[in-house]
């Protein structure tokens, strides 16, 4: 697992330099956009696509009710993963939790990461 990791972090990075603005790093299908309520439990709010590019995380539901939204890169906060298949990002002290059954969201964190500066905190050998 480690070796894999590893491996895959380092194709990960390559493709964040190699992009070029607008490009598509990752999008997902069918993945399910809960929101944090009053008493810290997470509700289905839709379910969409999820993108992420070089410079924003975007959203798009499948139904016309709810709106979707765009994120710059740089209003992303506590972007963690829950749980086998869960991305969560913090924006402006809302937390949004895709959900993406059954496919593993560790290129979401390991690009998004990348995309942030993750390789000079790398460098550093803070981590």
């Amino acid at each position: 697992l480690y070796d894999w990791f590893h491996a895959d972090k380092g194709l990960a990075l390559e493709e964040v330099k190699a992009a070029r603005a607008g490009d598509t790093l990752l999008e997902n299908t069918e993945v399910r956009l809960l929101l944090e309520g009053d008493r810290s439990e997470f509700t289905h709010q839709s379910t969409g696509v999820l993108t992420l590019t070089g410079e924003e995380l975007r959203y798009a539901p499948f139904s016309g009710f709810r709106p979707g939204f765009v994120f710059p890169l740089a209003e992303l906060e506590n972007f963690v993963i829950q749980k086998k298949d869960i991305f969560e990002v913090t924006v402006d002290d809302v937390d949004y939790r895709f959900e993406m059954r059954g496919l593993s969201p560790m290129k979401w964190l390991v690009y998004t990461r990348y995309l942030r500066g993750w390789e000079e905190i790398e460098k550093s050998r803070v981590i």
